[in-house]
């Protein structure tokens, strides 16, 4: 399938697709509008738990990483995605408004397995802040932020 712009949505039917701009993109980005888990990778043969390949789940998106220009990439899964070609590393599906209170991500954690091949180049966690009542100039009320406590739980493995 070629893709003619850079913003486009797919049904997917179970069968590996290759998605294919009318140019270079450095960053390819999905949001999984389905009900089930999308693989995405740059290179084709998606299997789940292969070296390079995104388990995008129900509601969630995410990106091919790599930084580099390339013309194509590679899904697999059931349902409607929505796919971007961009030249940001910014992820354009992330949910979030102005003001406090609201959620950033509908994924609640990240895992990269197999990731070895494709290093971390930068991390950003961002939490989330509460205040626990309505203050007043009488009764004020703490606002308690993640990672308040001094740390913030990160885990590496491999």
């Amino acid at each position: 399938m070629v893709v003619k712009t850079n913003t486009q949505t797919i049904t997917l039917d179970g069968a590996e697709l290759e998605v294919q701009f009318n140019r270079n993109y450095p960053y390819f980005w999905v949001q999984n509008q389905g009900d089930g888990d999308v693989l995405i990778s740059i290179n084709s043969g998606i299997a789940e738990g292969k070296d390079g390949v995104i388990v995008i789940p129900a509601g969630g998106s995410s990106g091919t990483m790599h930084g580099y220009d390339r013309d194509r990439f590679y899904l697999l899964g059931n349902g409607n995605v929505q796919v971007m070609g961009t030249s940001s590393a910014h992820n354009p599906f992330r949910k979030g408004k102005k003001g406090g209170g609201s959620e950033v991500s509908a994924e609640p954690s990240y895992t990269l397995t197999n990731a070895v091949d494709y290093p971390i180049l930068g991390l950003n966690l961002y939490g989330k802040s509460t205040q626990d009542g309505t203050p007043t100039p009488d009764n004020p009320v703490d606002i308690v932020s993640v990672g308040d406590s001094g740390s913030l739980g990160v885990t590496a493995c491999g």
